[in-house]
């Protein structure tokens, strides 16, 4: 993992929230460090985003054990993902 490309991120349109999930990151792959965050609360944390953008998508309650994947998350969209890149 490329730490100097990871700080860099941090100045664009994400901000510097994520900073210390990068190092935590970096530091469980590069150094067997272990994450802070159980693999069961990222899998929770997913299913709870899918479900927040589903409601918002469907403008109505959505259950979180009701859904599986919200078929927009991963959609293809130029526009947005330019914003996102990394500049080389």
């Amino acid at each position: 993992m490329n730490v100097k490309r990871i700080v860099s991120f941090f100045n664009n349109v994400y901000g510097n929230g994520h900073k210390k999930f990068y190092v935590d990151l970096e530091k469980s792959i590069n150094k067997n460090k272990k994450f802070p965050v159980s693999e069961n609360d990222c899998v929770n944390t997913i299913k709870f985003l899918h479900a927040f953008y589903l409601s918002n998508y469907k403008s109505k309650k959505v259950s979180i054990s009701q859904v599986k994947d919200f078929h927009r998350l991963g959609e293809k969209n130029e526009k947005i993902s330019k914003l996102y890149r990394f500049k080389k």
